[in-house]
């Protein structure tokens, strides 16, 4: 049986004003290079162990057949885990009478340089950070304010973990800590939103196509008309248009495609700001615009010669946009042609290439539209539903009262 013997000690000490350094020191019967790779090995140990400033430790380890047995003489108090590079380590090798010594040095000033740096980028970023919110704030720039903060909460998080993680193996002291307020300049914030008033027309829009008169929405905060501030105008779950205030303190708005065949008919204006912040300040809740719609109504005979579920959805499409099918003679004659050609066809689903065409005395609307279904009387049902008919409306004319 082959009995090999390290004889291991490791010296730590950390002089007031002097760089921190580890010192582990092995000595081998076999060769440099196991002695050295043991030094360095022991050096590795030492920093997944916090260990306090001066302590000594000696340790001996006796290996027989690769099973090591070890001896401590500390208790170490917090096992922890490190992704940080060992870099600063310097080994000193000695041809001893007995075998082979080394002796690992590890600068933890320039071990941890990395991460004392980034700990440091994030302190300027956070402090940066806070201080364009405070200008903002100060600006009545309530939107630029609210980003900055946004931007440094994650840098406050990252900075915590570097700080964490640094402590484990080096002395951490005031330097290194963050000394910031963005939770201060966010309740600055909240407390400005909380005077501001949104108000917008008083009266209520009779409309006869799906487009509103220009309309303005007024801000002010407790200083006045507030400039530069971001409203969104949303129907339902659709955003019809982002403004900021301008000078004066008014955005106008100039919506197009509101809702008019069917509601509802009111447009909801809000601050553009994180729900967040709006929540906490109490001015969640929109302001409301509200219309009517006056719809004119069409009648036409329409001629369709396509199967019958095309020619359905075809009348559906124009009763959609108040253009009926009637029996009237004196009323226009529009008629409806259709054709649709294969293009592939991949499983039960073929695709085509279609034309839907109405026409009539001064009428003429047409649209190409690409499409897959089971058929192509399918194919052709799935594509008229998604028309909008709303443009021949206005070529019919006379018959719509």
């Amino acid at each position: 049986m082959k009995l090999r013997l390290l004889a291991l000690c490791a010296l730590m000490a950390v002089p007031v004003f002097a760089g921190r350094v580890i010192t582990y020191t092995a000595t081998s019967n076999v060769s440099q290079e196991e002695a050295n790779n043991a030094a360095i090995a022991g050096v590795a140990k030492q920093i997944s162990v916090q260990i306090e400033a001066n302590q000594v430790m000696h340790k001996s380890e006796t290996e027989v057949n690769g099973k090591s047995n070890f001896k401590q003489s500390y208790k170490a108090q917090n096992k922890v885990s490190s992704d940080l590079k060992i870099k600063g380590i310097e080994v000193s090798s000695v041809k001893t009478a007995d075998g082979f010594k080394a002796t690992a040095n590890l600068d933890l000033d320039i071990f941890t340089a990395d991460l004392q740096l980034k700990i440091k980028t994030l302190q300027q970023e956070v402090t940066a950070l806070e201080e364009d919110a405070k200008k903002a704030l100060n600006a009545r720039n309530y939107a630029n304010a609210i980003k900055s903060l946004e931007k440094a909460q994650p840098k406050v998080l990252l900075h915590q973990k570097a700080l964490d993680q640094l402590s484990q193996v080096y002395p951490v002291n005031d330097s290194h800590r963050l000394h910031q307020n963005l939770a201060g300049v966010e309740t600055m914030v909240v407390d400005r939103l909380s005077k501001i008033k949104i108000e917008g027309p008083a009266e209520q829009f009779e409309l006869t196509k799906p487009e509103m008169p220009a309309w303005e929405v007024s801000v002010s905060d407790e200083f006045g008309p507030l400039p530069n501030f971001p409203l969104v105008a949303r129907q339902g779950r659709q955003t019809l248009s982002e403004r900021r205030t301008q000078d004066k303190g008014t955005a106008t708005f100039n919506l197009r495609n509101v809702n008019f065949s069917s509601g509802p008919y009111t447009i909801n204006v809000e601050a553009n700001l994180p729900q967040a912040i709006l929540r906490d300040a109490g001015i969640q809740n929109s302001i409301e615009i509200s219309y009517t719609v006056s719809q004119t109504k069409c009648n036409v005979q329409l001629q369709c010669k396509s199967e019958a579920n095309v020619c359905n959805a075809i009348e559906n499409g124009l009763s959609k946009v108040s253009v009926f099918n009637s029996s009237n003679a004196d009323v226009p004659k529009i008629s409806a042609e259709t054709s649709a050609q294969t293009k592939n066809t991949l499983g039960s689903l073929t695709s085509y290439n279609m034309e839907i065409t109405l026409k009539g005395n001064n009428i003429l609307f047409s649209r190409s539209v690409k499409g897959a279904g089971k058929n192509d009387v399918d194919a052709l049902v799935k594509a008229i539903n998604k028309i909008d008919f709303s443009g021949i409306k206005k070529q019919i004319g006379s018959s719509c009262k």
